[in-house]
């Protein structure tokens, strides 16, 4: 099993890089042009799941909705990403523009489903109610950290947003790593076993102790050459940065796996053969995006 998901993550990580260096390169114009796009894929793919995970218990709405709802912020989004390319502004790309287009798409997509079930309202009975929170649960779940994600990347300058973001990614991956390599060889104790009975309270040391390896990794060896300019490193600031994204990446995975075993799943799809679906590989950073974010916007790492 081991073997298989090394595999499909050397797979996940060749493209990804890719797209991460034409990013870089294109970030001074407009950053997250070649990002952003696999950002709202996987997204938009993380809706789907989790609307199959979930159709039954908010009333079956229709899978359209769920993914009409997600589309409109993310394409919101898009707009200030992609502007600046056709002449049509100058303005930079700041977390304040990203959060304001995100409210907007957000509240025009979820004022689309409100509509399509006022149309599609018979009889009462509460399952118009039940669609439309699980609609705006979807959204504000798995769409809210794609913007914390965008937000990242157009910080102060296109080299500071870059490495904010590598940093998360890599952190928060190798915390997953970390965790299940340590809890499958040590784990003894269970962590959360109604929820994960995989997961132990070891693993979850593991994935503290590595988050913290990558971060200072990062910083010592990867800044440097991506941020030429910065400041002197302060390490207690970037320490408590990983152990703190470890945690959130844990928290976010144990959030998932209670959608799961609430709807009696393993995974939320297949198409990973080893990781499962979109969903699974994105839970661990649905709320480790917006812990990394207030660290770099608060200023307590640079």
């Amino acid at each position: 099993m081991l073997s298989v998901r090394l595999a499909w993550a050397a797979a996940l990580i060749t493209p990804a890089l890719l797209l991460a260096v034409l990013d870089y390169r294109w970030g001074e114009v407009a950053p997250g042009i070649w990002l952003y796009p696999l950002g709202a894929a996987l997204t938009l793919l993380a809706v789907w799941e989790l609307h199959g995970l979930c159709q039954a218990v908010f009333g079956s709405p229709p899978a359209l909705l769920w993914l009409l709802a997600a589309a409109c912020p993310m394409a919101a989004m898009a707009v200030p990403v992609y502007q600046s390319l056709v002449g049509l502004s100058d303005e930079p790309l700041t977390a304040t523009r990203v959060f304001g287009c995100y409210l907007a798409g957000q509240f025009v997509g979820l004022v689309l489903v409100w509509i399509a079930e006022m149309g599609r309202f018979r009889q009462p009975g509460g399952q118009a109610i039940l669609r439309l929170a699980g609609t705006a649960w979807s959204v504000v779940y798995v769409t809210v950290p794609l913007a914390f994600l965008l937000a990242t990347r157009c910080l102060a300058s296109n080299e500071q947003g870059m490495f904010a973001l590598v940093t998360l990614v890599v952190t928060v991956k190798l915390s997953d790593s970390g965790a299940y390599f340590v809890g499958s060889t040590l784990g003894r104790r269970k962590l959360a076993f109604y929820l994960s009975p995989n997961k132990t309270i070891e693993g979850a040391i593991g994935g503290v102790v590595f988050a913290v390896a990558a971060v200072l990794l990062l910083v010592a060896l990867i800044r440097p050459w991506l941020v030429p300019h910065a400041k002197a490193p302060h390490w207690t600031g970037w320490a408590v940065l990983g152990v703190t994204l470890a945690v959130a990446a844990a928290a976010g995975d144990l959030a998932e796996s209670l959608v799961k075993r609430d709807v009696q799943q393993k995974d939320s799809g297949r198409w990973l053969p080893g990781l499962g679906g979109a969903l699974d590989l994105l839970d661990s950073l649905l709320w480790s995006a917006a812990v990394n974010y207030a660290f770099w916007a608060f200023g307590w790492v640079e």
